[in-house]
């Protein structure tokens, strides 16, 4: 009779644990969910769209945030020297579906160095 019982309970744990890992598994995405993105920690990002290849986003300290099925980088503008700096310090989110290229810089010193190294920097930027 013994011998019965401790299959039984074995086989009724595993099901148990397997119906709770199913439920953590099964919940839905939450609204607003905010992930770091580790490798583009302390960069600086400019980021250009596919609705206006024309403008682009500077952005430090990005995360990607999710609200409801869309995601979004978001991080804070910086200002990148151009008269269109009008949103510096904001926090800014840009539709990741949007993004056509993202420029990747150590530090804001390293894109302002890569923007003045172009003779007419308003047509870079």
């Amino acid at each position: 009779m013994k011998s019965i019982l401790i299959p039984s309970a074995i086989v009724s744990g595993l099901l148990i644990v397997g119906a709770i890992a199913s439920l953590a598994i099964a919940q839905p995405p939450r609204d607003d969910v905010e992930t770091p993105l580790t490798a583009y920690a302390g960069k600086i990002l400019v980021i250009s769209f596919r609705s206006d290849p024309e403008s682009t986003a500077t952005l430090e300290k990005v995360q990607l945030r999710q609200v409801a099925a869309q995601r979004f980088l978001v991080g804070k503008a910086v200002d990148d020297g151009t008269p269109r700096s009008w949103n510096k310090g904001a926090t800014t989110w840009v539709a990741l579906e949007d993004v056509a290229q993202i420029i990747e810089f150590p530090n804001v010193e390293a894109m302002k160095k890569a923007i003045d190294s172009y003779s007419d920097a308003d047509e870079v930027f």
